[in-house]
């Protein structure tokens, strides 16, 4: 048996519900991660979630971390 693969989704809020569920509650720096991961998928021409590596920059506190997620 394959394992299943993750379904693609360019749908900011999709993925925002997503991401809340895996986060633990929604916020404005979670919104904000969901759309700079579409916008770098898109600028990248990426084919799925795992064909970017992604170093970010911010400060390891809340809420700036929240983006990460």
């Amino acid at each position: 048996m394959f394992p299943l693969k993750p379904r693609l989704s360019d749908d900011p809020l999709l993925l925002f519900r997503r991401g809340v569920r895996l986060h633990g509650h929604p916020g404005p720096f979670l919104a904000l991660g969901v759309r700079l991961g579409l916008k770098a998928r898109k600028i990248l021409e990426a084919k799925g979630y795992f064909d970017i590596q992604v170093e970010m920059g911010c400060p390891l506190r809340k809420p700036y971390s929240c983006m990460i997620d």
